[in-house]
């Protein structure tokens, strides 16, 4: 059920406890936000409502439920902002379940950060906390305007080889081509949590891509395993709820997003995941 009350303050997540006592959302995004001091990245909390705005500029706030999203501020302190200029294509923040996410139309909404720079590395760490709305094929997270064709680009896309078959590709940072898997067991179209650790170095394309869902690691298919050449990642913008231009658009609730540069171990990937967990119950 969708909430239509005003908030004055941040929401408060009602499964925090889960992962550790009372008040410690601070401490573990903290924990987060210091694996970004010499990384670059960002990370866009929509269930902050202290960090939305209804404009670009972020001198309107949003105060209430059904407000748009124009900006979404970035919480690591690398000011890689999340913006839709456009009003008719701005994100509406909502409450579901207990939890603030941004919810994305399906039709043309989306957030766009310009510029994130991730060409001194090969490897990435991404994730998301979101929940698909329908079975439709759309793009959740997409890094330059057509991953396909941009050397050093990736993506996430929902439900591309069936419904609950979400779809994870990297463009190799040498220019050699595309390594996609997808989930090799579809998930239920309800809050779930995504993060992919890729490696460019790796050749192999169920070793370039590492994927956990829901704080287990996930099983994935090779749809594409291209030839490799050695290279990093590029500097381009991020897309979040559809491509560049509002091609295949998500319908979907978006709690948490994060793309972090650099090798990540696996206590850092833990951190985040569980940030990502506490946004939306899962």
């Amino acid at each position: 059920m969708l909430l239509t009350s005003p908030l004055s303050s941040p929401l408060k997540n009602p499964v925090r406890d889960v992962f550790s006592p009372a008040g410690s959302s601070q401490s573990l995004t903290a924990q987060v936000q210091a694996l970004f001091a010499s990384r670059a990245g960002g990370m866009w909390d929509m269930g902050d409502i202290a960090t939305l705005f209804q404009d670009t500029a972020g001198a309107t706030p949003v105060t209430a439920v059904t407000q748009p999203i124009g900006r979404v501020n970035d919480k690591s302190g690398l000011g890689n902002h999340a913006t839709q200029p456009t009003a008719g294509s701005r994100s509406l923040y909502q409450v579901v379940g207990g939890y603030g996410c941004a919810q994305f139309d399906g039709t043309n909404d989306l957030l766009q950060v310009s510029g994130i720079n991730l060409s001194a590395t090969n490897k990435v760490l991404i994730g998301l906390a979101f929940k698909p709305n329908t079975s439709a094929l759309s793009v959740a997270m997409e890094y330059s305007t057509t991953a396909v064709s941009s050397v050093g680009a990736f993506f996430v896309t929902l439900n591309e080889s069936g419904t609950g078959k979400h779809n994870m590709l990297a463009n190799n940072g040498g220019g050699g081509g595309l390594d996609v898997v997808t989930l090799s067991s579809a998930v239920a179209l309800a809050p779930t949590v995504l993060i992919d650790y890729i490696d460019l170095a790796q050749l192999v394309s169920t070793a370039k891509h590492s994927v956990r869902v829901n704080g287990a690691s996930a099983g994935i298919t090779s749809i594409i395993d291209g030839p490799d050449v050695a290279g990093n990642f590029g500097n381009y913008d991020l897309f979040l709820g559809a491509r560049s231009g509002s091609s295949f658009p998500s319908n979907m609730n978006l709690y948490r997003a994060f793309v972090l540069a650099g090798s990540s171990t696996a206590g850092e990937q833990l951190i985040l995941e569980n940030w990502l967990r506490e946004s939306c119950g899962v």
